[in-house]
């Protein structure tokens, strides 16, 4: 956008071969509009109008994925964690979407971990929910398909399958139809 404004013609100047890196096309830009005065307030109603647009369009994508994300098929694992919160231990941060103000959806990475245990979770889309305080409350792990061990032994509570592992003492361990709630106290 910067340079369709400040260089209108650098698209065919790329194409004909008159320059190899954007950046350098972008830096001389910059230099010389840097003597110019500003934008005119048409421009600046433009742009702000464009803004808008974008960030309207950008908080329906969110809503979207949080929708698909939510509805995915298959079995999924819930660890509550309202009276025990989680704290994020590792994550992938290039694969991490805020979906609203108390959702963030993990695309491949994340360890959570707490006084009585952990869970990390590999290569699986997986929510997280904080609450006021900014503390992971809730995780929920989605459309999986394959086969999940949950069990409890020795005052433990374990799920487990590929990709996917939680141990948590003292946690409550329930069914709901094939999912899976390991409730944290």
């Amino acid at each position: 956008m910067l340079l369709d404004r400040l260089d209108p013609g650098w698209k065919d100047a790329w194409e004909s071969g008159e320059f190899e890196y954007l950046e350098d096309r972008l830096k001389n830009a910059v230099r010389e509009f840097s003597g110019m005065k500003s934008f005119t307030p048409a421009e600046l109603l433009a742009m702000a109008a464009e803004a808008e647009q974008s960030l309207r369009k950008s908080e329906e994508e969110r809503i979207k994925l949080s929708r698909t994300v939510k509805s995915t098929i298959g079995n999924k694992i819930e660890i509550v964690a309202v009276n025990r919160p989680l704290k994020l231990q590792n994550f992938d941060p290039f694969n991490i979407e805020a979906l609203n103000e108390t959702e963030m959806l993990h695309k491949e990475w994340l360890v959570l971990k707490n006084e009585r245990g952990a869970v990390e979770v590999f290569h699986q889309a997986c929510l997280t929910e904080i609450n006021q305080d900014s503390q992971i409350i809730r995780l929920t792990i989605p459309g999986l398909f394959s086969r999940i061990r949950a069990f409890r032994r020795g005052g433990k509570v374990t799920a487990k399958m590929e990709g996917i592992t939680a141990v948590f003492e003292g946690a409550r361990l329930s069914w709901r139809g094939k999912n899976i709630v390991i409730k944290l106290e």
